[in-house]
């Protein structure tokens, strides 16, 4: 494998740009996802309050003419008791009336609190329908921008693809399989700079003397990190 190393750290190196760019693009996906959660959850939002005045409308337009109503039973009673035949008719259309405005008055002061209520929700609603057009209006330009991003990095990905086919191309097999079961092993990184004075993979810094031992004696594509076994390197060596 040591006579295909330059192949194979050049192949680690698009591989590595391959997982970094596949990660942002599913980044960019699940928050374009979650801009269209947003954007139909502020647009539910306002389509509740818009059914509520709706709804209310309908109340207040029923209690409107359900007043109405009992103001007409409530003439219609007194004409009747004008001419009541008897003690007994008179007192039982006097009941009636008394029945009907007491219906009137709480039916009213429900229509009072109903047709607040409808005006503080006509206000909020103006108001909500004012910061959804501007939330979405920053949602639309954010997905935009985010969809840009996207083609972008798609084209980015097709790229780093190719080149990765291209260099497997003047691999043999062979040394192709060691360096995918070397990879499986562990897990991404297979070749690991030590260049700054730690392993690039597993993060563990050298003591001076440990890193003035492994340079001194590095052998590429035999040397290994002594805590993570991959194989070392100083870049530009």
């Amino acid at each position: 494998m040591r006579e295909y190393l330059k192949e194979l750290l050049r192949l680690q190196s698009e591989e590595v740009k391959l997982l970094r760019v596949n990660s942002r693009i599913k980044e960019i996906e699940e928050r374009i996802e979650e801009i269209g959660r947003s954007r139909e959850e502020a647009k539910r939002g306002v389509e509740e309050m818009r059914g509520r005045m709706e709804a209310l409308k309908r109340e207040v337009e029923g209690l409107r003419s359900l007043i109405k109503g009992k103001q007409e039973e409530k003439r219609r009673l007194e004409a009747e008791k004008s001419s009541a035949r008897s003690r007994e008719e008179f007192k039982r259309l006097l009941r009636e009336i008394a029945k009907r405005e007491d219906e009137i008055i709480k039916s009213g002061e429900r229509l009072i609190n109903l047709e607040t209520e409808l005006d503080d929700l006509e206000s909020n609603l103006k108001s909500a329908e004012k910061s959804l057009k501007e939330r979405i209006k920053g949602l639309d330009e954010e997905e935009r921008e985010l969809k840009l991003k996207l083609s972008h990095l798609e084209r980015e990905r097709e790229e780093i693809e190719r080149e990765v086919e291209s260099i497997e191309k003047v691999i043999p097999e062979k040394f192709l399989k060691e360096y995918r079961e070397a990879k499986e092993r562990f897990r991404g990184m297979v070749f690991s700079d030590i260049s700054t004075g730690s392993c690039e993979a597993c993060r563990i810094t050298y003591s001076s003397a440990e890193f003035s031992r492994l340079k001194s004696n590095l052998e590429v594509g035999r040397s290994r990190c002594p805590y993570c076994g991959r194989f070392i390197y100083v870049k530009g060596e």
